[in-house]
């Protein structure tokens, strides 16, 4: 039988100039966000630049061409006298165990939007800040609730038009599911429901997201690990928001 395939333990977050990865079974051209799986070699040419990110020991390696590079479990060496520098990740993320991208959003399908839908989060957040919402299309919102579908229990939610936020006015614990519930009327003066759901991530890995928000203007790299660390932590809503404004700084 053939032997499983290597987990990932490098991810490119940046690049500048040519490069490439000789690995099994997918080598070839060095690109943003490709993983590399223990024993590739990654080249590069010229004065290019790479920065990757070894996950497992939570370490960014800046390697500078012209020069090769070989990828192992617990680090990243140059060949033939190939110049590279090294860092560690805020110590707040270090403790995360990141998981693989191919297992994230990263890669991120945008769809034909409905025409009436609701835009807010949808997935796991690390604060009720977060949860700021918007009815795009046309509705006559009626009622906004927030409910737990475990308990039954229901919370109303003040809106100001098709804008609202749920704030702290629910009780909300992290580790449950709730539901946000909008009803109204839409152009034909059919009754319409919309919905989306969240959860609170836990309160100390909540705390470690905070400490190592990046700024809007950090270094890609910042904001790559970042996302990665929030999908690891299941603020998955959070995280799909940070792939987005990755995506567009690519």
């Amino acid at each position: 039988a053939a032997a499983p395939p290597a987990e990932p333990v490098g991810l490119v977050t940046e690049l500048s100039g040519v490069g490439s990865v000789a690995q099994k079974p997918d080598g070839g051209a060095l690109e943003t966000l490709r993983e590399l799986i223990p024993g590739a070699v990654v080249s590069l040419a010229g004065a290019a630049r790479a920065t990757v990110v070894h996950t497992p020991t939570g370490t960014v390696y800046e390697l500078s061409g012209p020069g090769r590079f070989q990828v192992r479990a617990r680090s990243i060496e140059p060949l033939n006298g190939a110049k590279l520098s090294k860092r560690g990740l805020p110590p707040e993320l270090r403790t995360f165990q990141l998981k693989p991208l191919s297992t994230m959003q990263a890669s991120i399908v945008m769809r034909g939007a409905a025409p009436l839908r609701l835009e807010g989060p949808n997935g796991g957040v690390p604060a009720t800040d977060e949860l700021t919402y918007r009815v795009r299309g046309n509705l006559t919102v009626q009622t906004v609730e927030v409910t737990d579908p475990q308990s039954s229990d229901a919370w109303p939610v003040s809106n100001t038009g098709a804008s609202f936020v749920v704030g702290t006015s629910v009780p909300a614990r992290p580790g449950r599911q709730y539901a946000v519930v909008v009803k109204g009327t839409d152009a034909r003066g059919q009754s319409t429901q919309l919905s989306s759901r969240f959860w609170l991530v836990d309160a100390d890995a909540a705390a470690r997201l905070q400490a190592a928000r990046p700024a809007a203007s950090a270094p890609l790299t910042d904001l790559i690990v970042y996302a990665m660390a929030l999908e690891t932590a299941g603020a998955t809503a959070t995280a799909r928001a940070a792939w987005t404004t990755i995506n567009e700084r690519r």
